[in-house]
């Protein structure tokens, strides 16, 4: 029996993936910055991302950047960009 918990989490799931697929190209680019921002020890969001990557059309595609099993979450930082409305975001860091 799938309860309400579960059905909401795979419509999430299945949201990003329906986001992402047409930004393959941009999400593969973006996680290769992502990991060399990050290689460092650094713990990075995606406003390092976006300031590494400006010309890029970004958009719901992005919630799928930080899934892949190498990241971990660790904090968050207010967002830097000009339509953010100073929202909270993530910040991530490659696993050990």
């Amino acid at each position: 029996m799938i309860n309400s918990t579960q059905k909401e989490l795979w419509g999430k799931v299945a949201g990003m993936e329906m986001a992402a697929a047409p930004h393959s190209l941009e999400l593969e680019q973006a996680r290769r910055i992502a990991r060399i921002l990050a290689s460092n020890g650094r713990e990075i969001s995606i406003e390092d991302v976006r300031e590494s990557l400006p010309h890029l059309d970004y958009g719901a595609w992005t919630g799928s950047l930080f899934k892949d099993k190498e990241w971990e979450p660790c904090g968050f930082v207010q967002a830097r960009h000009k339509n953010s409305h100073c929202r909270i975001v993530r910040l991530w860091k490659l696993r050990d």
